[in-house]
Parts: C-alpha cells; structure tokens; sequence
C-alpha cells in the first residue's frame, strides 16, 4: 500500500508523499481516511510547505475537500506565502472546491504575505479570467476593492491582464475603477487603452459625476 506521509526534518511534524498528493488530485476519499488514520490532518504539508487541503483544491475535488475539513483540516490553512485553499481554487477556477470551502466556513478575504503581493483569493480569480470563480466569490462576500502590495485591486490586475470577462463582471458587481495603483493607473484607463468600450461604459454608468 501507499505511505501517506513521511516524517520532516524541516520543522513540519510530518509530509505527505507525492503519490498521496496524486491520489488526493483524483478525490479519493479512501486516502484521505488513511492519512487521518495515521496522523494529523491539519499539519499535513508538501514539500513546498502547502496544507493538504490544497492540492484537492487545486484539482476541484469537492468530496475530498469537504472529507479533509471533515477529518481536521482546516479551510483556512495558510502555505508559507499566506495562500489558502481558496487561493488555489480560485486561481484554478476550481468551482465545486469553492462552493465546499465556502459550505465549510472559509474566508475570502485572506490575503497572501507581501512576498505574494498581498493578493486575496479574488485576485486570483480574476487575473486568469475565472468568471465562474469570480462570481463566487462576489457573492460569498469578497472584499472587491482589497488592494495588494502593488495597490491594484482585482478589477485592476484584471484589466492589467487582459481579463475582460471578469473585467466586466467586477464592474457591474460594483468594484471601484477610480482607484489608483502604485504606478498612477486606474482600471477604468487601462480598460479604456484595451479599446473596452463595454467595460468603460459600465465604469461610467457607475461612477458618480
């Protein structure tokens, strides 16, 4: 049978191995038993210093998610830059992993460290266009507006990226795209550089005069 886990020499109580990982990515509930079995699910780490947690995340396994909190781990476990759970599923537009860690109490305003540019779950939703994401994470409550260490908000960092689904969709949710970034741009002119005529006449519709 598979170990699902080895002792760390690195501080972490323990690791899991990479075949478990891969099993974990598969959403197989049966592993997920035997790493409870053995140990603490909560200290689970990879080798990069990831909870558990993450990689059925990342993978958008809602049942193995939702099994993990179940056994002890929890929905709000930091990696060593401050992403959680939610900042891989989002990132991943992992959807059904979303809706599991929301049903598990997850918040979506944690931010990571400066060293990952402060950037909330909903940053990075809207940086690879993740609309499906996104919109999750507007109605769970996302701060839209939450700047990171580049002073640039979702909304931002999507125009910044070329994002126009979830461009659109922050706007018509009411992010504000009259803040400033650190560099003296705003959403609305990078949307109006694009040549985003939609974008900008959402932005103007919404903003006071």
């Amino acid at each position: 049978g598979i170990k699902p886990f080895y002792y760390s020499q690195t501080g972490q109580s323990f690791l899991f191995a990479s075949n478990t990982q891969a099993l974990l990515a598969t959403g197989d509930v049966d592993t997920i038993a035997a790493l409870a079995a053995f140990t603490d699910v909560s200290e689970a780490r990879d080798w990069a210093g990831r909870p558990v947690l993450q990689a059925a995340a990342r993978a958008d396994q809602a049942d193995a998610v939702t099994a993990l909190i179940a056994a002890g781990a929890d929905p709000d476990a930091r990696d060593l830059i401050g992403f959680t759970a939610l900042h891989e599923a989002a990132r991943e537009g992992a959807t059904q992993a979303i809706a599991a860690l929301f049903e598990a109490g997850a918040n979506p305003n944690l931010a990571g460290t400066e060293n990952a540019l402060s950037l909330t779950p909903l940053h990075l939703a809207a940086i690879p266009n993740e609309a499906g994401a996104v919109q999750l994470l507007i109605d769970a409550g996302a701060d839209l507006d939450a700047t990171g260490t580049m002073g640039a908000t979702p909304l931002m960092w999507a125009t910044f990226e070329g994002a126009h689904e979830t461009a659109l969709l922050l706007v018509e949710a009411g992010a504000d795209a009259t803040i400033e970034g650190n560099f003296g741009d705003t959403a609305r002119s990078v949307a109006e550089a694009r040549e985003w005529d939609d974008v900008v006449d959402a932005i103007d519709a919404r903003t006071p005069r």
